[in-house]
């Protein structure tokens, strides 16, 4: 049962994925004094894809092909090391800061060069902008969570969120440092204003998604959503000061936060 359940939440996260992402743009209409799409609008968009043809450009490779499916398997598994529901996971090593950071270094590697594998100059500059913006914005997630380890004695993320809820008020200044610089970097990894530009969005922010099309791009735009929306699942995680303590199920045989 301890494999279970972190299973189920990886594929609850994963199908709620699209749907967050739909009302990060319903709200974002709302702003901009239109009305928008649908909230569902994205489930929408990668049904119509699944049941269309994938073509790749002629000078791609099997990078470009890949791709797609090293974003899924990477935000899946991700997904059943998060604590967001329950802390068993069937790879307890995945639950080290460490190993998810490197996972995510991973998806945006693959993400970036896939860009650059079309052989397209419009594309290129895309990739080179998400390389860049790893560049700069990891280092301060990475210092800013490793705060939070320094203070928990672990990189274990379990640890870290249950040696943050009962950390001591009087002495959280640093935990506050560390949580604005990461709400910042975790700002710029979902790519929200004033980070993207609405204007030239599919240049820009989407630009290595520009050759996908069809299945592929379907697939792809699903870890895409999983991926910003894992970073703010990451940080909230490590800095969780909601629910209680980590109480052993013995039914589930794995950790409820309540």
């Amino acid at each position: 049962m301890s494999v279970f359940y972190p299973l189920i939440q990886a594929l609850v996260l994963f199908a709620v994925a699209p749907l967050l992402s739909g009302i990060t743009r319903v709200a974002r209409a709302r702003l901009h004094n239109r009305r928008g799409p649908g909230v569902l609008q994205e489930y929408r968009d990668i049904i119509k894809l699944l049941g269309r043809q994938s073509i790749a450009p002629a000078d791609s490779g099997w990078v470009f092909r890949l791709t797609p499916f090293v974003m899924v398997g990477v935000m899946l598994t991700i997904a059943t090391a998060l604590p967001v529901v329950t802390v068993g996971s069937p790879l307890p090593q995945l639950g080290d800061l460490i190993t998810l950071i490197y996972l995510f270094a991973i998806a945006r590697f693959f993400f970036s060069i896939a860009g650059l594998d079309t052989g397209s100059p419009f594309t290129a500059i895309g990739a080179s902008r998400e390389a860049m913006l790893g560049v700069l914005v990891e280092p301060i997630l990475l210092l800013g969570l490793w705060v939070a380890a320094q203070v928990a004695g672990s990189t274990h993320i379990s640890n870290i969120t249950d040696t943050i809820y009962h950390w001591p008020v009087a002495r959280s200044i640093p935990l506050i440092l560390a949580l604005c610089a990461c709400a910042f970097a975790t700002f710029i990894e979902m790519g929200k204003l004033p980070f993207d530009l609405a204007e030239a969005e599919q240049e820009l922010q989407e630009g290595p998604l520009t050759e996908y099309s069809g299945s592929g791009f379907a697939v792809l735009k699903m870890g895409a959503s999983a991926s910003s929306n894992w970073w703010c699942c990451k940080c909230s995680s490590a800095y969780s000061c909601r629910g209680g303590r980590w109480k052993p199920s013995p039914q589930a045989g794995c950790c409820w936060r309540w």
